[in-house]
């Protein structure tokens, strides 16, 4: 079986010349980035006899994806010590301990169809996803208080067997330097197919614990408030989980309140608010209109540049192609600072 994949064109999307002198020469990259990066900046972003440029910073990505794994398998080793054979007898213990579980089951199976469909592209960027946003910056984040040894231990085995295929040197040297079993080698591994029980409605749960985390840190972070408290009327899940999402939101605390005044939170299903006062809210809505303004400027701009018949003519591929980039950001932009508009607005109205 033979898998043709699209031409890799140079950065402006012309084909690879030495005439022209617009090749490529791997090895400078590997020098500075690894040959995974390279390996899995390649893969990135790439469809089935789709021809598209190379771009050096999907190379740049996955060498700080590379760097990842590292910190994850540096952290777990430091957190369990010598306790790795608790991930014979993992279990699920807490709320975030199933969602992982789930996670974990999900990118095995779905990573399992993609290879075996040829869907390389689509299965490193669910692989990217699941190891660092949802196993580094919220599994690992939600267990540092009561770390699970177990399942520490498997995930990050589950994780490295599952990367080899796309980082193959650095999995086994990551794989090598843990010893945990005795001259034992990824690339002759077993896939992973051990299934750990888990309970999806507890899954759930710190999926829900995640929605409202989010939400507070986005306040948090737009209005650059310090600590403030998470205030509820009635929610027996509020109450139980509390202290998790304070930790997790970096909040001042989870409280019950007989009030109902402050910055509600519009997308998590709970009549909770964080404790802000009108004029720090209205400010902040203040300063994101400024920005939608600066920002349908620039998407207009932009939009004329590229329905100038003479630019497109006679500009260079490399900057036509840097244009189109700068629109698509732009508009990603103004999408996400009227989304949040709205979102203020309405959290607005009971101040």
């Amino acid at each position: 079986e033979v898998y043709i994949h699209g031409y890799v064109m140079a950065q402006d999307g012309s084909k690879m010349s030495k005439s022209l002198g617009n090749t490529v020469d791997p090895f400078p990259v590997i020098q500075e980035f690894g040959s995974d990066a390279l390996r899995m900046g390649i893969v990135s972003g790439r469809s089935p006899a789709v021809n598209r440029g190379y771009d050096p910073r999907k190379v740049e990505e996955a060498r700080n994806f590379c760097n990842k794994l590292w910190n994850v398998a540096r952290y777990i080793e430091n957190t369990i010590g010598d306790n790795h054979s608790a991930r014979h007898t993992a279990e699920a213990i807490n709320i975030a301990d199933h969602w992982v579980l789930l996670k974990l089951q999900q990118l095995t199976d779905e990573l399992s169809a993609d290879l075996d469909n040829y869907r390389f592209s689509e299965a490193y960027e669910k692989l990217y996803h699941m190891v660092w946003d949802d196993f580094a910056d919220w599994y690992l984040e939600a267990g540092k208080t009561t770390p699970n040894h177990g399942l520490l231990a498997f995930g990050l085995e589950t994780i490295l067997k599952l990367a080899h295929p796309f980082a193959p040197f650095v999995t086994e040297t990551i794989w090598q330097t843990l010893k945990w079993e005795k001259d034992s080698l990824l690339i002759t591994s077993k896939w992973p197919d051990r299934k750990i029980d888990f309970s999806t409605s507890e899954a759930k749960e710190f999926e829900q614990v995640r929605e409202v985390v989010s939400e507070c840190r986005n306040m948090i972070t737009n209005l650059s408030l310090k600590k403030p408290v998470l205030r509820f009327s009635v929610s027996t899940f509020l109450e139980e989980h509390g202290s998790l999402i304070a930790r997790l939101a970096r909040l001042g605390g989870v409280e019950k309140s007989k009030e109902s005044q402050g910055l509600r939170l519009t997308s998590t299903g709970f009549d909770c608010w964080l404790d802000v006062d009108q004029k720090t809210a209205l400010e902040y809505l203040v300063r994101l209109k400024e920005k939608q303004v600066a920002e349908t400027a620039s998407v207009a701009r932009l939009k004329t540049r590229l329905a100038n018949k003479s630019y497109v003519d006679n500009a260079p591929d490399k900057l036509i192609t840097e244009t189109k980039a700068q629109l698509e950001e732009a508009e990603t932009r103004l999408k996400q600072i009227t989304t949040e508009i709205g979102g203020f607005s309405k959290a607005s109205r009971d101040l």
